[in-house]
């Protein structure tokens, strides 16, 4: 046996050896499992668009549905090695890439193909799709996803799987989303350009995720995490895969930009105009560009995620700015302070300059997040989410996602739920300035939870 299996052995079954760095146990676990645990998980597929397709098996097709999802898992679905083998040959002169693929199963799946499912007490949804997704009754047993830089590609690829399902097995779409990435341009700290992914409201996103094969070890944080920490075990073997949430997310962008404008004439007001540039900064967490606002001097791709809240400037960054209230950094690890693994990508088309003449009841002109995240149970997702409502720092409400339910908030309702102190900032009597009412602006639009099954596992369905 390789002694890299050996060690990858010797890491799974006693988890408190210490024989080697985190980043080394990780290629090694790697290595062993590549071939039968989905890409997109410890890797990002990093396409610039992709198409989520939602399906309902067929009742009486039990059997014809275990063959189509075998030969998927044969011919078509990524996995994690192969992601990594078109990751290296990839050259962005040579055209658009490949097409990724990915399929994740509710637990109505596991029940109609009459499997052990991995999903326990705790974690099922019953395959039931929230108010966006239901329609007449119908169950999502399936999720595909496809990605590709080539839209229209991608275009022909997703009528070419639509149409597979549908002939193969019967199963039913549902409905379909078209997410595209959102770019973003800055510069760095020697004057070179640099991109980023940024969300509609202009800000980087997705920049948090921690380092699995590299050392991630700065000066104030550690972001080497464990694979291991994002894995589930599948029932009975010894394959992995891991839990994946789906949320569709609308962000209300004219409530965004009004917040900011409001918020930024208070601070005027008080005298604290040279924060009032950075209004919004403040109470995300960082900048457009992605500096933290704890600490300013981190402000480049190999460093804006080396801080922590542990030191005096981190007062600059409130307790219930978003990316604070969601990590606390209190570890300085990421390897115990992150649980969730995010892999999400925008919907909908960019801002224009003449966004506010654009109806937003029109829904062409919706737009928002297409969120996904994996992490080693549903229980650990709901847990993180709960911090957008409570914390140990702040208890107040997320300024950004807030309570997220499937209506926005009236006015009211932001200015009494929605209250955020600013330590660092004084107001004219010197006590601690408020501002009510900045929140709100993410609306959850549909979730489904679901699991990302092993290659193995499917191409074993009989």
């Amino acid at each position: 046996m390789p002694i890299e299996y050996l060690q990858a052995f010797i890491s799974e079954c006693y988890p408190k050896a210490k024989f080697m760095k985190t980043n080394e146990s990780n290629q090694n676990w790697f290595t062993y499992y590549q071939n039968s645990l989905q890409g997109n998980i410890v890797r990002p597929h990093g396409r610039d668009f992709a198409r989520l397709i939602f399906f309902q098996f067929d009742a009486v097709r039990a059997q014809d549905t275990k063959k189509l999802l075998s030969g998927l898992a044969r011919d078509f679905i990524t996995s994690a090695g192969l992601q990594k083998k078109q990751s290296k040959k990839w050259n962005p002169k040579a055209g658009h890439g490949e097409l990724f693929i990915g399929l994740y199963l509710t637990h109505a799946a596991y029940v109609f193909l009459d499997q052990d499912s991995p999903f326990n007490s705790g974690s099922v949804t019953n395959g039931t799709p929230s108010a966006g997704l239901q329609k007449d009754g119908q169950v999502i047993h399936c999720m595909l996803l496809l990605a590709h830089d080539g839209k229209g590609k991608l275009d022909n690829h997703q009528k070419y799987f639509e149409d597979k399902f549908a002939d193969d097995c019967g199963a039913k779409k549902i409905t379909a989303e078209e997410g595209n990435k959102l770019i973003g341009k800055s510069t760095n700290p020697d004057g070179s350009p640099r991109e980023y992914n940024r969300d509609h409201f202009g800000y980087a996103d997705g920049i948090s995720d921690p380092v699995f094969f590299a050392n991630g070890k700065g000066d104030h944080y550690d972001a080497t995490a464990d694979i291991k920490n994002f894995i589930a075990k599948e029932p009975g073997t010894q394959k992995y895969g891991s839990f994946l949430v789906y949320m569709k997310l609308e962000q209300d962008i004219q409530r965004f930009k009004d917040g900011e404008a409001h918020l930024r004439q208070q601070l005027e007001t008080i005298g604290a105009g040279d924060l009032a540039a950075n209004a919004a900064a403040m109470m995300i967490g960082r900048t457009q560009n992605g500096t933290p606002v704890a600490d300013p001097s981190k402000n480049s791709l190999d460093n804006w995620n080396d801080f922590n809240y542990d030191h005096p400037e981190a007062a600059k960054c409130p307790f219930h700015a978003h990316i604070r209230k969601m990590n606390n950094r209190q570890h300085k690890s990421a390897n115990q302070d992150i649980k969730i693994l995010r892999r999400g990508i925008p919907y909908g088309r960019e801002e224009a300059p003449e966004w506010k003449l654009l109806n937003p009841a029109d829904p062409q002109n919706k737009k928002g997040l297409l969120f996904l995240s994996f992490q080693q149970s549903i229980e650990v997702f709901n847990t993180q989410l709960a911090l957008a409502e409570h914390s140990e720092e702040s208890p107040g409400i997320d300024p950004i996602i807030g309570f997220l339910n499937n209506e926005f908030p009236d006015d009211n309702t932001r200015s009494s739920r929605f209250q955020h102190e600013f330590p660092a900032i004084r107001n004219r009597n010197n006590k601690p300035f408020r501002f009510d009412g900045f929140g709100g602006f993410v609306r959850l639009e549909s979730r489904v939870d679901l699991f990302a099954p092993s290659l193995d596992f499917l191409k074993n369905l009989t």
